[in-house]
């Protein structure tokens, strides 16, 4: 995914950036109209929340891109892990849902963008890797559920399982880190609320769009500069 690539231009990097922001924000009013979808209108959602969170989320992946050596093949993925992120962190922020309509409808653009990946950069095993990753976080997810229910709601299994395909794709031992992050920021959140019962679905989202959009580099591909130059 990295090569670690310094070598693509500054200009690069901001018109990818000017590119990415305006998508973003234009993209931005779709993930609020899915989550009024997946809602069913039970609760209103902001459209200008998500447009800047979709915005900047994008927006990011230019340095990733162009300092990063982040392989373009494998860019399809945040995208989409931003594009549902945002739509299902709206719907979990505004109604303490993670509606399954709207959690099982990533898997086949995601699972399409991984084999579209694996496929090209001949990384096959990953998708190995991407299996392990989905029932390791929705397995460890299933077992809290089972033991303290309380503490998870049956959508925040539904969405490690989703969640951990392309993390599990970066590295099985992701999937680790980010369960750790979402607790974390979980239990951050809570004590700076002082609420004990608040949206799990962000925490576990944020984490897992890093690791998508700035991954450890473990499977270098070809930067930038390589599909300029040809």
């Amino acid at each position: 995914m990295f090569d670690g690539s310094l070598a693509t231009p500054l200009p690069v990097s901001l018109a990818l950036g000017v590119l990415f922001f305006p998508l973003g924000w234009f993209c931005g009013a779709g993930c609020a109209h899915l989550a009024v979808l997946a809602l069913a209108d039970a609760a209103p959602v902001g459209v200008l929340p998500c447009r800047a969170a979709l915005a900047v989320l994008w927006a990011s992946l230019a340095p990733a891109v162009c300092y990063g050596g982040l392989d373009l093949r494998w860019l399809p993925v945040p995208v989409l892990v931003g594009w549902f992120g945002v739509a299902l962190a709206a719907c979990d922020l505004t109604a303490a849902r993670l509606p399954d309509r709207l959690t099982f409808s990533a898997l086949v653009p995601l699972l399409a963008a991984l084999c579209h990946w694996a496929a090209a950069a001949h990384r096959g095993a990953a998708l190995w890797s991407a299996l392990v990753g989905a029932l390791l976080f929705g397995g460890c997810y299933a077992l809290v559920r089972l033991a303290r229910p309380a503490v998870l709601g049956p959508g925040d299994v539904k969405l490690a399982c989703v969640l951990g395909l392309p993390v599990g794709a970066v590295a099985p031992s992701a999937v680790l880190a980010v369960m750790l992050a979402a607790a974390t920021l979980t239990l951050l959140a809570a004590a700076l609320t002082r609420r004990w019962r608040i949206p799990h679905g962000p925490a576990m989202l944020l984490p897992a769009w890093l690791v998508t959009a700035f991954p450890v580099p473990h499977l270098p591909g070809p930067p930038l500069t390589g599909y300029l130059t040809g």
